[in-house]
């Protein structure tokens, strides 16, 4: 308890802009220390930080405070490793990398919060890394144009590796280019009070959770022309004990509300849908076993195989 009183005692606010100590945010990274609020003054900034201290608060004013175009150590406009971070009230934009995972912020440290952001034309919107144990927390936030449509592998508007916990509070996503809106590896994915558009391309999906679902109140949208085998909501398999609940919550254009694919019943209650549309399905779930019972069972194959070829020093044929 006294070195938390000690760090809050000695917490400092820095401002950033024209005219102070620190013109750029990455000039306030690197001088800040525990729980230091950062204050950034509007206007563009083409710049990135890594944020170390932990327990910081990092805030803009609003839709004026924007940075865009450069990204800190080939990974993000933020790169966010401090614990207990808070980053609100700014623009993050047009963060592109090479190996196409350019994010607005790459979460690498634990619980952090993110609130009254937007994030606009990005290879991701967020990136977090896997951290068990950990909650990242979405609120008030805006996500518009994030993904890449031809990448070769996941991108997305919100993209959670494994972690402890993912909140999402009335925020809004739209016009995403990946193959998914928001894919969470999460123990407990919840969203309430949102809007999720399906991306852009037909094959689309808005939500894509292995681990748990609470998802209610919100608004899940077809972005493209009817087509009744579109899914919105799709769930992998995970811990038979952990929630699949959907309730309160509007499906906008025809398709599939809930592609159960985790073995897990599920609890609907009060959805909304067109006429056309169906509520839920486990349609194509036994394949997905399957398949991945042999691809485990094939990797089991293939380790042993490279094990004894160590052992020996034989070489394997191909």
């Amino acid at each position: 308890m006294s070195c938390l009183l000690v760090s809050s005692a000695f917490a400092r606010t820095l401002t950033v802009g024209d005219g102070t100590a620190y013109p750029r945010p990455s000039d306030a990274a690197r001088a800040a220390q525990p729980g230091d609020r950062i204050q950034i003054q509007p206007g563009t900034y083409y710049d990135c930080a890594v944020w170390l201290a932990d327990g910081l608060v990092i805030e803009g004013s609003g839709p004026e405070t924007v940075l865009t175009d450069t990204i800190c150590q080939g990974k993000a406009i933020f790169v966010i490793v401090g614990r207990g971070i808070t980053v609100q009230d700014l623009v993050l934009s047009r963060a592109r990398a090479q190996d196409e995972n350019g994010a607005g912020i790459r979460a690498e440290g634990p619980n952090l919060r993110v609130h009254r952001v937007k994030f606009e034309n990005n290879q991701n919107g967020l990136l977090a890394a896997n951290l068990q144990d950990s909650e990242l927390q979405i609120k008030d936030c805006t996500f518009v144009s994030n993904g890449v449509s031809n990448a070769s592998h996941q991108t997305a508007s919100l993209l959670v590796g494994s972690s402890g916990k993912l909140s999402i509070q009335d925020s809004k996503f739209e016009q995403d280019r990946g193959q998914t809106t928001i894919l969470s590896q999460a123990t407990v994915t919840e969203i309430a009070d949102s809007q999720i558009a399906t991306p852009e391309g037909a094959k689309g999906i808005a939500i894509r959770v292995s681990g748990g679902l609470v998802l209610e109140r919100s608004i899940l949208e077809f972005r493209r022309e009817p087509d009744a085998s579109r899914t919105a909501l799709m769930i992998f398999p995970g811990d038979p004990s952990l929630p699949l609940i959907v309730r309160n919550t509007t499906l906008q254009g025809s398709g599939t509300l809930l592609l159960n694919w985790s073995g897990r019943i599920s609890t609907m209650e009060e959805n909304r849908l067109d006429a056309s549309s169906i509520l839920e399905t486990t349609s194509g779930a036994w394949f997905y076993r399957a398949r991945t019972n042999m691809r485990q069972v094939y990797d089991a194959v293939r380790a042993g195989a490279r094990a004894l070829k160590r052992h020996t020093g034989e070489r394997l044929p191909q």
